[in-house]
């Protein structure tokens, strides 16, 4: 278990102790992602900006509830990949509170606060390591072999990455970070999908458009889709399918399962 950490608040503010508690729970995090520790290294960093943003949203003194539901549930997704399960917790109180009309001033210093240590620790965790290319006999990388095209769909960078990583072992992934890119890269003829994850709250257009929408045009209507989802309502699964989606993918997962279910 990582030791304990002691996060300065950049406002000022008072130290955030972690007593005999971890903030980031590294085996958990390695574990994710089959011991890669340059992948984990590389979402530790995607995390720490993920945190940045989401602190200068939460301290928007104009912000609303939608607003702060939203950075809490990014915060949530991006949390779980590398293994911040106090900050996940937080991030899960504050959308219930949220939900019930009881978020008051003082939990959201608490999120803040536990946004700041994850950061902190995050940054001090990340080592960056340049990976190593595998050159073939011509000089160029040697490409593994190659089956179903996967389109990775996630307004979190850092989920995105994790995603992409634990399936490229096995699939080509293309990567897409609004749902308007999504439609247009599998609107191009020149992409054969055989696949899309769709992450199901995403701003501007949400995952449930972006299904529909796929499963309205002749030319991708056949691309099967699922939704990967922090949310364990039923509703927003029964939404998702009644969209045409095959099934949901819960946050966090592991890698092994969702390869699993590709294959399947």
């Amino acid at each position: 278990r990582l030791a304990a950490i002691r996060a300065s608040r950049p406002d000022g503010g008072h130290d955030v102790a972690t007593d005999d508690s971890t903030v980031i729970d590294v085996a958990a995090g390695l574990s994710l992602v089959a011991e890669d520790r340059e992948l984990y290294d590389r979402l530790l960093t995607s995390f720490a900006r993920d945190a940045d943003d989401v602190l200068g949203q939460l301290r928007a003194p104009d912000i609303d509830g939608i607003s702060i539901g939203r950075a809490l549930h990014r915060m949530r997704g991006s949390a779980g990949v590398v293994g911040a399960h106090r900050l996940v917790q937080a991030t899960i109180d504050g959308e219930e509170a949220l939900a019930n009309d009881a978020f008051s001033d003082r939990q959201l210093e608490g999120i803040l606060a536990e946004v700041e240590a994850a950061r902190e620790c995050a940054l001090q965790l990340a080592v960056r390591v340049e990976t190593p290319s595998v050159a073939g006999a011509d000089g160029e990388a040697a490409a593994p072999e190659r089956r179903a095209t996967v389109l990775v769909v996630d307004d979190n960078a850092t989920s995105a990455e994790f995603l992409a990583s634990a399936l490229r072992v096995e699939h080509p992934v293309l990567v897409a970070n609004s749902g308007e890119e999504a439609l247009r890269v599998a609107a191009d003829p020149e992409v054969a999908l055989s696949l899309v994850l769709l992450d199901l709250d995403m701003p501007t257009m949400h995952g449930l458009e972006v299904c529909r929408r796929l499963k309205a045009a002749p030319t991708t209507a056949r691309i099967p889709v699922l939704f990967i989802s922090a949310s364990r309502s039923a509703a927003d699964e029964e939404a998702g399918l009644d969209a045409g989606a095959l099934d949901f993918i819960h946050k966090p997962f592991s890698p092994s399962l969702v390869r699993a279910r590709i294959r399947n």
